[in-house]
């Protein structure tokens, strides 16, 4: 870890904006006070039932019924709202020199487009429709080209059914259930694959690579192929991008809680370290 070269801009970037938007944005709550959680974990709260110290299962419950379930929000999630150049100006204005989204959280909707044997759960197959991912990147290449633009992804899934041979502690995979009635649930845009890893996480780090990350913030750990996720070279660049050709460097970090792992296109491990810690 502490051998892993990060790229110099970021080692000098100093302040950058990292951005939490999702299916988890439509009910938007994780509670407040010393009930605080995060709110991106909801659906994982929700889940663990009733008598927590965040009370997720009540608030559900109270909300939107008992036969609410979590994927029912992905309808409500529009981003009807969402102006790319409006945030890349905002994170301008604030001084920061780099931004970094969530492109997929636990749940496993990602908001970047994908081919349909990989997966349909995320935002142009589903709701809100757009590649919100890219509309991103290229806003910030078009209007503010001095920003660097980087990811977090996460490399398990709670309730994918295909994660199911590799789950452990909180990220058992396997198709969730709903917390009142212990219906099984579907996994919405789930495309039935041989392996996880090799059909679904790996082909997702690739089409971030492609899409133009910066930095790759790999969360959890776990089975992966992260050094076969190799970096985009500057030709591959669009031909409109006003960055200088060493800002097409790919770098990824797989860490959970203190145990880190860092990789490089070189390294020859294949698979991170089991977490003990949820981050």
């Amino acid at each position: 870890m502490y051998a892993h070269d990060v790229p110099p801009w970021y080692s000098g970037g100093k302040y950058g904006i990292f951005i939490h938007w999702g299916v988890y944005s439509v009910p938007g709550w994780g509670n407040t006070g010393k009930r605080e959680n995060y709110a991106e974990w909801y659906w994982w709260s929700m889940n663990k039932g009733p008598n927590t110290t965040d009370q997720t299962w009540e608030y559900n419950l109270a909300t939107y019924g008992p036969d609410h379930n979590y994927d029912d929000f992905i309808p409500d999630f529009t981003a009807s709202a969402f102006d790319p150049k409006e945030w890349v100006d905002l994170f301008a204005d604030a001084g920061a020199n780099y931004f970094v989204l969530v492109s997929k959280h636990h749940d496993g909707y990602a908001l970047f487009d994908l081919p349909a044997h990989v997966s349909q759960r995320h935002s142009m197959a589903l709701p809100p429709h757009r590649n919100l991912l890219g509309e991103l990147f290229d806003a910030a290449e078009r209007y503010q080209p001095h920003l660097h633009h980087a990811t977090y992804f996460s490399l398990p899934e709670w309730f994918n059914p295909a994660y199911a041979p590799y789950g452990f502690g909180q990220w058992p995979g396997g198709n969730a259930t709903n917390p009142y009635t212990n219906a099984t649930l579907p996994y919405t845009g789930f495309v039935p694959v041989a392996d996880y890893v090799t059909d679904v996480q790996l082909p997702e780090m690739l089409a971030l690579s492609e899409a133009g990350t910066e930095i790759m913030w790999c969360d959890i750990g776990g089975p992966n192929r992260t050094t076969e996720c190799s970096p985009t070279t500057a030709a591959a660049r669009p031909a409109t991008s006003t960055r200088p050709s060493t800002r097409a460097t790919r770098t990824c970090r797989c860490a959970s809680g203190r145990a880190a792992w860092a990789w490089t296109p070189t390294a020859t491990a294949t698979t991170a370290p089991r977490p003990t810690t949820s981050t």
